[in-house]
């Protein structure tokens, strides 16, 4: 999936890496269909 690496490049360094990791998970799943609720 190289639209990953350039989503993660994209992505600003967050502090603790929590609010990188949801932004992601809301690009990769838009449709809020993955377990990024259940965090």
């Amino acid at each position: 999936m190289p639209r990953t690496i350039t989503v993660l490049d994209e992505l600003p360094r967050g502090s603790t890496g929590k609010i990188v990791r949801r932004e992601l998970q809301a690009l990769l799943d838009p449709d809020g269909t993955s377990a990024s609720e259940q965090d």
